[in-house]
């Protein structure tokens, strides 16, 4: 069996201990380029998810436009598209008449607490 020994056991722990390399400059300024890096790609990560979501709700409207024969029909499903899309509470389609040169509401929706808004803008947008 082996004897303790106090100085052998001293060794054999400071032999054992990891040391950390010395950072230099040059690993200094890897780690800055590496920040700088992942802070763009979290930019074009957020620029890319949000062009998506446009491109997305540009089609839905595009075939709410080609299958909807009825306008009505059709606008009640491009306001339920932007609501899903935008998380919006009013959505309203106004024409041009170009007769008069006036804007005509021609559909307005209103979702959750509708009446209180319906109340709210009607007068505003009757006037031409």
């Amino acid at each position: 069996m082996r004897q303790f020994d106090p100085d052998i056991m001293e060794n054999d722990i400071s032999m054992n201990r990891t040391t950390r390399p010395r950072r230099t400059e040059k690993d200094a300024a890897l780690r800055k380029e590496r920040k700088s890096a992942r802070v763009e790609l979290r930019k074009d990560a957020a620029r890319l998810a949000r062009e998506r979501d446009r491109l997305s709700l540009l089609l839905e409207i595009n075939n709410h436009i080609v299958s909807k024969l009825e306008l009505n029909e059709l606008f009640q499903a491009v306001a339920q598209s932007t609501r899903k899309h935008f998380g919006n509470g009013i959505t309203s389609f106004l024409l041009l008449n170009r007769e008069t040169g006036c804007l005509e509401r021609k559909f307005l929706d209103f979702r959750p607490a509708g009446a209180f808004w319906k109340k709210l803008l009607s007068p505003c947008l009757r006037s031409c």
